[in-house]
């Protein structure tokens, strides 16, 4: 699930109703959204009414900023769109008190032009180009997920082909371990930029803090973990990518390879 090769957030958004989703490859868990409005009608209710009448905004264009100024008094398209940026513009406000640490892809559902308007309230910067076209509110979370999987699965190729590009320049430069011991240590003390671990294999044994020593075990013992899940762990605790790939994928033929931060 923390893998940075399948790990990915998706954000339902409709009129009426927000959803967020945190997502591997294999499932959507649905988030607790606190601080996030549940629907435009509760966002604009909440909203300052000297707001509701004059409203700016800046936004990106071609060459620099321009400001977007709306002046909504009723039922206009340019008062409506109004309503829809100031309520997506809470939802944004929200979501950064959730996603201010993260860096996993965002994918959008929702009718397609609410997309451009979202955009231009969005401030997390790993927002997707594209997205899911249609009313989220008629989809389950099975569904929203299948189609999501389609936008964030090139990216994720390309990133982990990026990856194993890089292990092999800085091979050479000996900025690479696919020593275990070396790679708990490292990772427990941020050392780890980037790691793979080869699915499906288990090496056990614990780490000891104190002595900063890794103790290997063929089986399993009192005490005793998977080395490669806490080296993966604690590599996403410090910021480093993690990357679980088929064992016959792994660079240097290893059940686990690292690019060393140094």
């Amino acid at each position: 699930m923390f893998s940075s090769a399948g790990r990915f957030f998706l954000l339902a958004l409709s009129q009426r109703e927000v959803r967020l989703f945190l997502c591997s490859r294999h499932n959507a868990s649905e988030l607790e959204i606190e601080g996030v409005p549940v629907s435009m009608e509760v966002a604009l209710k909440q909203d300052d009414p000297q707001k509701q009448l004059q409203f700016h905004t800046r936004s990106m264009a071609a060459g620099g900023e321009r400001a977007a100024v709306f002046h909504g008094h009723g039922g206009g398209t340019e008062d409506s769109k109004n309503k829809i940026l100031r309520y997506f513009q809470q939802i944004d406000q929200g979501l950064h008190r959730i996603l201010r640490e993260e860096r996993a892809p965002l994918v959008l559902a929702g009718v397609d032009y609410l997309f451009p308007i979202y955009r231009e309230a969005n401030s997390y910067a790993h927002l997707l180009d594209g997205g899911i076209a249609g009313n989220p509110e008629e989809w389950m979370a099975g569904e929203l997920h299948e189609q999501a999987l389609q936008i964030v699965a090139p990216l994720f190729l390309k990133a982990q082909e990026d990856a194993l590009a890089q292990y092999a320049q800085w091979k050479a430069d000996g900025r690479t371990t696919k020593g275990l011991k070396a790679i708990v240590q490292g990772a427990c003390e941020g050392r780890i930029e980037t790691l793979f671990v080869a699915a499906g294999i288990q090496h056990w044994g614990f780490y000891d803090p104190e002595t900063r020593s890794v103790h290997l075990h063929e089986d399993a013992g009192p005490g005793d973990e998977d080395l490669l899940d806490f080296a993966a762990l604690h590599t996403f605790l410090n910021r480093g990518t993690v990357y679980v790939l088929k064992p016959e994928d792994m660079p240097d033929s290893g059940a686990v390879a690292a690019v060393l931060r140094y």
